[in-house]
């Protein structure tokens, strides 16, 4: 399609018509009357500019500019790593469902700690990891089988009621490790 616009764009061309024309073939103006400019004028706005020269440096630094735009477009940065080799249409990569914590109930204390979570493998093996209040690593249960765990006593001991805890969980899925968003408790 194109092929033929080109042709028929060419096919009138005649001599001088990289020049505006002023005057139609049928004689009429194509430049209205408040456009046209006279020939003295454009003589005398060459002889003024004339007069006055300009400094060298902002033509110097347009020519810096496109030389610098010039290698930019023929030696382009390469792409950036990426922490997961697949492609931008591949979709979402693994991922595991949130964690749900059951802490005890308010006249209970210490009572049961559950953490709980969903997987579509419970086979897989996951690294369940709590912090304390101030994001400090608190402990790490790591080879958990299934879709949750009980707190041990141990753990119970470190916990203070009252306080926010929060709690993240780790599995090997291929070889990126994926992990839960993270999740804030109280222990009551």
């Amino acid at each position: 399609m194109s092929k033929w616009a080109l042709f028929a764009a060419h096919r009138y061309v005649r001599a001088g018509a990289a020049v505006p024309r002023e005057i139609g073939p049928d004689g009429r103006p194509l430049v209205r009357p408040w456009r046209r400019r006279p020939s003295a004028a454009v003589q005398v706005a060459q002889r003024i500019r004339a007069g006055r020269p300009q400094p060298r440096w902002p033509r110097l630094v347009g020519l810096a500019c496109i030389t610098l735009a010039v290698h930019a477009a023929l030696d382009p940065v390469g792409p950036m790593a990426a922490h997961v080799a697949a492609s931008a249409s591949a979709g979402p990569g693994p991922r595991l469902d949130p964690i749900v914590v059951e802490a005890a109930v308010p006249g209970e204390l210490p009572g049961p700690l559950r953490f709980r979570w969903g997987s579509s493998d419970p086979a897989r093996p996951v690294t369940l990891l709590v912090f304390a209040t101030d994001y400090s690593p608190l402990t790490s249960r790591s080879g958990l089988v299934g879709t949750g765990w009980s707190a041990d006593p141990a753990l119970l001991e470190q916990l203070t009621p009252g306080q926010t805890y929060h709690c993240v969980l780790r599995a090997e899925v291929g070889s990126p490790i994926v992990q839960t968003p993270l999740t804030s408790f109280v222990i009551r």
